[in-house]
């Protein structure tokens, strides 16, 4: 965890380590290789410069910026992958899910909670971006709603279900960002992932990567074509109008948002 609230010094993001980690089994936290949230975060940071070029000609330049409110994720414990788990303690939570649901802030930005028992009503909260937002005491309990400090998220008293114990682990998430753009960032970052991680060493990972970047590849192409019959229209968020303007000779982007209209020298702007 960081040592203090890096609101406005780290780069925003589309989507969360945990993101990309729930996207691929084998991209596992503690995993000294490409699992490390730092890590993640860098490949992620990679992946958003393609995904933010590609959009811009019609969503603008800060996909950040496009909802009018933020939103979060449902609550999860950590995933168990062919018998490895972020957290092997999870007697107290686990057949019921621990926390049903919190409320966030409409200005919240994009990052990963994670929440931990030291019993089994005192819990601390973490934010990727936002560090220790548990309170003066430096943590809180399951018997009072708790607003993180900085106000980007609630924990609702009523939300939680089961008997912790110590040493359990809830995360979720929340976004300032549509939840089919948090998908494309995870998509790519995670295929990058995969190439660092894995090269040769897997059959078939060129086909598995290939396929991934073919799907975000196609949905690009769609958003960049919200009006079109096969195109992507996000809902609630306004789109710039790419049709060509009268008397202007016509202009063609391609799904990387690349301009490829056949221009003469003089018309060329």
């Amino acid at each position: 965890m960081a040592s203090a609230s890096q609101k406005g010094v780290k780069a925003e993001m589309l989507c969360t380590p945990l993101d990309v980690r729930l996207l691929n089994k084998a991209i596992i936290a503690g995993d000294n290789g490409v699992g490390e949230d730092p890590l993640i975060e860098h490949y992620i940071l990679l992946a958003d410069g393609f995904i933010r070029d590609s959009l811009r000609p019609v969503y603008g330049a800060n996909l950040n910026s496009l909802l009018s409110a933020a939103w979060a994720s449902t609550p999860i414990i950590p995933p168990v992958y062919d018998g490895q788990a972020e957290n092997t303690n999870l007697t107290g939570i686990y057949g019921s899910r621990g926390l049903l649901a919190v409320s966030v802030d409409a200005d919240a930005i994009t990052e990963y909670w994670t929440i931990v028992f030291s019993s089994a009503t005192a819990w601390t909260l973490f934010g990727s971006v936002s560090d220790n937002q548990s309170g003066v005491s430096g943590f809180t309990d399951i018997s009072s709603d708790h607003t993180a400090t900085d106000g980007d998220v609630t924990i609702p008293t009523n939300g939680w279900s089961g008997t912790p114990v110590s040493g359990d682990i809830v995360y979720f998430a929340t976004y300032n960002v549509p939840q089919l753009v948090v998908q494309l960032s995870a998509k790519w970052a995670a295929s990058l992932i995969m190439e660092a991680k894995y090269s040769e060493e897997v059959p078939n990972l060129s086909d598995y990567v290939t396929a991934y970047r073919d799907s975000v590849l196609d949905t690009i192409d769609k958003l960049s074509r919200p009006d079109d019959l096969d195109g992507i229209h996000i809902v609630g968020v306004p789109v710039r109008d790419v049709s060509p303007i009268e008397g202007l000779p016509e202009y063609t982007i391609d799904q990387y948002g690349t301009d490829q209209s056949d221009y003469e020298d003089d018309q060329y702007r």
